[in-house]
């Protein structure tokens, strides 16, 4: 409305966002001239996330495509087909009265969607006879400019790139001239996911595991997790620190009653871990940046 460039804002596990509006204006303005649109070009222009981020439609336009598809299988096929009859094809002045009518729309609009590349495209080709037609009197100028109304982006990915995207519209009429590029932004920004822990791995059933300790284990100690355990998570493979920290019952610590003989040990040779077991809040302390696979090693030796 104000020539400003729209901007849009995508956190990690939104819905598709709609990038344009009822408002969108393509093709001539009111009572000028000019040919009938038939071909709109939506592009990505940085899919750095591609082919799992990419244009698309609305559900709601996505449907009205499937009900109400075109003649042709192809754009291709529907200009070879209009190009080969001969007449003087449709009734301009009955298109012209109805040209902005829904109605009228329907089957008039292919879509195609290149995910890698990042690009959405809508083609509208005419019938024979409505290249005479002014833009605003074409059901293919209405029809797209209805589709441009209903184009969002999605991202279906975790852990999305931060870059800012631009995406690039582009119209063309029927004696091929391309409109000036209309542009918006889109600011995406990744939620740091929590990691996942199951001590006793992924194909075993979730349950407690409960371990016995009698003196005769004290030069060894007793497992607490299975060597199985596994570590997760989708933003990423480095950890940074894990804790095992020992939870009474009731706030009550004095479950450690013989003082540094007892402890919770890990093995953390090898890797850029380290440990400390904190005897104030009983807590072993891993801490240090290392990939998952590490700090699942060191966890199996607890």
């Amino acid at each position: 409305a104000n020539g400003t460039t729209k901007r849009h804002a995508f956190h990690e596990n939104d819905v598709p966002v709609s990038l344009t509006s009822p408002e969108l204006h393509a093709g001539a303005g009111a009572n000028k001239g000019g040919a009938p649109l038939v071909l709109a070009l939506v592009r990505l222009t940085n899919p750095v996330d591609a082919p799992l981020e990419r244009l698309d439609v609305t559900n709601t336009y996505r449907v009205w495509l499937d009900t109400h598809l075109p003649i042709y299988a192809t754009a291709q096929a529907h200009v070879a087909s209009e190009r080969g009859k001969v007449g003087p094809g449709v009734d301009v002045l009955a298109v012209t009265q109805t040209a902005a009518d829904p109605l009228m729309w329907r089957g008039r609009v292919f879509c195609e969607i290149d995910e890698a590349a990042g690009v959405l495209t809508f083609s509208a080709p005419l019938f024979r006879g409505e290249s005479t037609l002014d833009a605003n009197d074409a059901p293919s100028t209405h029809a797209l400019r209805d589709a441009l109304r209903n184009v969002t982006y999605v991202h279906s990915g975790k852990n999305p790139d931060g870059a800012v995207r631009g995406v690039e519209f582009v119209v063309v009429d029927a004696l091929g001239i391309e409109s000036a590029p209309s542009a918006v932004l889109i600011d995406v920004f990744p939620i740091n996911d929590p990691p996942t822990l199951d001590l006793n791995g992924v194909h075993q059933p979730g349950k407690d595991i409960v371990v016995s300790f009698g003196e005769n284990e004290r030069n060894l100690g007793v497992m607490l997790t299975s060597a199985a355990v596994s570590i997760g998570d989708p933003d990423g493979d480095l950890l940074a620190r894990c804790f095992v920290k020992y939870d009474p019952q009731g706030g009550d610590t004095t479950d450690f009653p013989d003082g540094d003989a007892e402890r919770i040990v890990a093995v953390v040779m090898g890797t850029s871990v380290t440990s400390y077991w904190n005897r104030t809040t009983l807590t072993l302390e891993l801490k240090g940046v290392d990939t998952l696979d590490a700090y699942m090693g060191v966890l199996a030796t607890t």
